[in-house]
């Protein structure tokens, strides 16, 4: 039984014990993140090899409590994968995330001036060149007026190197199964993807003549399978819940346009160049990604797997190598992504979270400085405390044997009779560390049994001369009220242990002043706030409610009366409930 009792609490405490009390070190103090919105977008890392993630109600409770933002939202390690959105040549702070109306306009005027120069000197490869080049000034597809764009681009640069006498590279390459004008035949798919979903942004645009025929050819060529489109999976882990993925992924943009996904969680891309956003609840934006596969693949492509490995360690690896109170180098790639995040959220101050060795109620935080392109730590204003404590007002009621009637002439079928025995009510302060809860209370009730006519009866303490009273009968100690302390250990399981919420399991030995003995619980119960978790707590101070049940045995010790015929002391049952009010702090 001893060994079980340590293998539970070595399980609830995690593997964090060891460096609990390190923790409780003051830690040198950072600068708090310097303000740059009224929100908070906080994306989450997991620990290595963890498992907790962005929707856990704990973190959510501890991140806000820590940032002092009850507004702060939590977002997956996959917004920080921005592939589709980030500009090379830019730094970090300079990132821009979308391509602007005057960008775009600029553009344009360049691509009618390119075009003019390729009517005038055809076969000029510099001028194709700069027509196909064109296209990476689109760095990002997010809406039908960059979609146009790039198809404009790509019916020119497609037209200049129609009529060259040979197809060369990079103007003709390997698409699929055939060789292809690539500039065509990136137009030829935009006209493809709009006639399989039913809408015209390029479409009405579409040029006459040769060019027009060409297109037509490339489009059937993709019906045929000579340039088959790939599938684009957006299961995670092998699996794909539609319903949640819809929750948290409201839209779905692939080159420019908004897509529906069905229920397998996949979708048809042509292949060429193929922009992804994966837009999040309130007009926020998510994960971007922009890849080119032009060669013969018959494998599906796992969206979100492979952005979640390309995110994942790559930043939390250099933030988890530094102390808290130290600025991280952070690679240039995450490091443009949140310059991206940044820019996509104008009005949020970002945040990037870590729970430390996966437990959710230590969150590691770092604050996004938007002018330096830098990530500072923030302030821990608890200094990593890690235990949470709860107080409570308890009201119950007790059963149990061994209250002797005031004579002392108590037989064994007296003594060992259940019967309701106080209605105590008392106080009980708890600590919380991770899954482990310590516990100690002290109750006062009155004895309620009618065999002992309302009081318990016992020996005074052996070892001097017996009391006796003017008959000669021994004199017994009887009291109308019990004093009883209790110390308890256990576990609280569930996502809200840390803060000490969730049911639990616990034992606990408890003493009284009579009668003499101590008694050997196991405990039931459980904490809820008064929502019952409908609203995560926000604060260290939260209201709760609590119940718990239990039973266990009584063992008398000392010269006592809980004596049976043999005059061994007896084993008694007991067993009770409780109803408490409270707070955590």
């Amino acid at each position: 039984m001893l060994i079980l009792v340590l293998l539970a609490l070595a399980w609830a405490a995690g593997p964090d014990l060891e460096g609990a009390l390190a923790e409780l070190a003051p830690a040198p103090q950072q600068a708090p993140a310097s303000p740059g919105g009224p929100g908070a977008r906080v994306v989450v890392l997991p620990w290595p090899g963890g498992h907790v993630r962005a929707g856990h109600p704990v973190l959510v409770a501890a991140v806000r409590e820590r940032l002092g933002r009850a507004d702060a939202v939590l977002v997956d390690a996959l917004d920080l994968h921005q592939a589709g959105r980030v500009r090379g040549d830019l730094p970090p702070e300079g990132q821009l995330a979308r391509v602007s109306d005057a960008e775009i306009a600029a553009i344009r005027a360049q691509l009618r001036a390119l075009r003019t120069e390729a009517a005038r000197v055809p076969d000029d490869l510099a001028v194709i060149g700069a027509l196909a080049s064109l296209q990476d000034r689109v760095w990002s597809n997010d809406r039908p007026a960059t979609r146009l764009l790039l198809f404009e681009i790509a019916v020119a640069a497609g037209e200049a190197a129609h009529g060259m006498r040979q197809q060369v590279p990079p103007f003709y390459g390997q698409v699929g199964a055939g060789v292809e004008n690539v500039a065509l035949y990136r137009a030829a798919a935009m006209l493809w993807e709009e006639r399989e979903l039913g809408v015209d942004v390029v479409t009405s645009h579409r040029p006459g003549g040769e060019p027009g025929r060409a297109l037509d050819a490339i489009v059937r060529a993709i019906d045929a399978g000579t340039h088959a489109p790939l599938p684009l999976a957006l299961q995670v882990d092998g699996r794909f819940d539609p319903e949640a993925f819809a929750r948290e992924h409201p839209a779905v943009v692939v080159n420019g346009l908004p897509r529906e996904v069905d229920a397998s969680g996949r979708l048809l891309v042509p292949r060429g160049r193929v922009d992804v956003l994966l837009a999040r609840p309130a007009g926020a934006q998510g994960l971007s990604e922009r890849v080119e596969v032009w060669r013969l693949d018959d494998r599906v492509w796992f969206l979100r797997e492979a952005a979640r490995e390309a995110v994942g360690e790559a930043l939390a690896a250099p933030l988890l190598a530094v102390p808290g109170d130290r600025c991280p180098d952070v690679p240039a790639a995450q490091a443009a992504a949140l310059g991206v995040l940044a820019a996509l959220h104008p009005g949020d101050d970002l945040f990037v979270a870590i729970p430390e060795r996966d437990r959710p109620d230590r969150p590691r935080l770092w604050a996004w400085h938007r002018a330096e392109g830098r990530l500072h730590a923030v302030l821990d204003v608890d200094r990593g405390f890690p235990v949470r404590f709860a107080a409570l007002v308890q009201v119950g009621a007790r059963f149990g044997a061994g209250l002797a009637p005031p004579s002392g002439a108590a037989s064994v079928e007296d003594l060992v009779a259940v019967t309701p025995e106080s209605v105590p009510v008392g106080l009980a302060l708890r600590g919380h560390l991770g899954r482990l809860v310590l516990a100690a209370s002290v109750a006062v009730g009155p004895a309620i049994a009618p065999a002992a006519e309302g009081r318990w009866t016992e020996r005074h303490p052996s070892g001097g001369e017996i009391l006796r009273d003017p008959s000669g009968a021994e004199a017994l100690r009887h009291a109308a009220v019990q004093v009883r302390g209790e110390g308890q250990v256990g576990v609280v399981l569930q996502r809200l242990a840390p803060l000490g919420l969730g049911p639990r399991l616990a034992l606990g030995v408890a003493g009284a002043d009579l009668p003499r003995a101590v008694d050997l619980l196991a405990h039931v119960g459980g904490t809820a706030d008064p929502s019952f978790g409908r609203r995560p707590p926000l604060r260290r101070i939260v209201a709760i409610l609590d119940l718990d049940l239990y039973a266990g045995v009584r063992i008398p010790y000392g010269d006592t009366l809980l004596r049976g015929a043999d005059g061994r002391p007896l084993v008694l049952p007991v067993l009770g409930m409780s109803v408490g009010v409270g707070s955590t702090f």
